[in-house]
């Protein structure tokens, strides 16, 4: 098959797991962080909503997170600067599984 793709938004509903098998070293992958975790979860869901999406489609590169690029109304403005501050420090390249704290809950 040929794909001509360079760049692809992986919402939510996507498994970042699945797309990142299928096309990793191919295209760049944005997103997948679910927005509701910033609403309605503990600080701890956000955080494994980070590491889900960088340890599934941040080693070797090719990734840049986000939660859908949107910021949505109820969003608590210090839970969305936790996410990113904690997304840049879980994502720092090389991806070290030591900078994880949810990794037994990351589903393989």
């Amino acid at each position: 098959d040929v794909y001509r793709i360079n760049f692809a938004d992986a919402g939510v509903e996507n498994n970042i797991a699945k797309l990142a098998e299928a096309f990793k070293g191919r295209v760049v992958f944005k997103g997948n962080a679910d927005w509701r975790s910033l609403i309605e979860a503990p600080i701890e869901k956000v955080e494994l909503e980070v590491e889900k999406c960088i340890f599934y489609a941040a080693p070797g590169g090719g990734y840049i997170f986000d939660n859908g690029g949107e910021t949505y109304v109820g969003v608590p403005p210090d839970k969305l600067k936790y996410e990113v501050e904690y997304a840049k420090k879980v994502g720092r390249y090389p991806i070290r599984k030591s900078s994880f704290k949810h990794l037994d809950k990351i589903k393989f």
